[in-house]
């Protein structure tokens, strides 16, 4: 596959992604979202750029072995490449439940907070009170995952 193609099919998914995030945020009636507000339009989208900021960063991490999560147990299943193994298996596909998210909202957390073998980010991505939307929005399994599995 040539860079272009690469390039293109990069740009693509993101969009796609991106897209999904954002309808898969005006799903969810707890969010209390209207795609027909302006402000609640802007809104979303800027919480998921900084949503995907975050994909990009931990799987960066990962692949870069900073953020070695598959090596201690008891930090697997913070693994976003874990995450992408069930996602695979289809496991949350038609879920209307929020447990992908939640796991990614304990990755994020344990990104920002760090812990005995991760020292914490200290910057604002993954800050809670930084991103308040973030903290307080939730977003279905199958929106979350179609979006991660592009």
């Amino acid at each position: 596959m040539a860079t272009q193609e690469i390039g293109t099919n990069f740009k693509e998914n993101i969009f796609k992604a991106w897209q999904k995030l954002i309808w898969g945020f005006f799903q969810k009636p707890k969010n209390n979202l209207d795609p027909k507000v302006a402000e609640d339009i802007a809104k979303i989208k800027h919480s998921t750029i900084i949503l995907l900021f975050q994909f990009f960063f931990v799987l960066y991490g990962e692949a870069k072995g900073v953020l070695d999560f598959k090596n201690y147990f008891n930090l697997r299943n913070y693994s976003f490449h874990q995450l992408k193994l069930e996602i695979a298996e289809e496991k949350y596909k038609y879920s209307l439940g929020t447990t992908l998210w939640y796991k990614l909202k304990g990755v994020f957390s344990l990104i920002n907070r760090g812990s005995e073998s991760l020292y914490p980010y200290e910057g604002d991505l993954f800050n809670p009170a930084k991103n308040q939307n973030l903290k307080e929005w939730e977003i279905e399994d199958s929106y979350l995952s179609d979006a991660i599995d592009l």
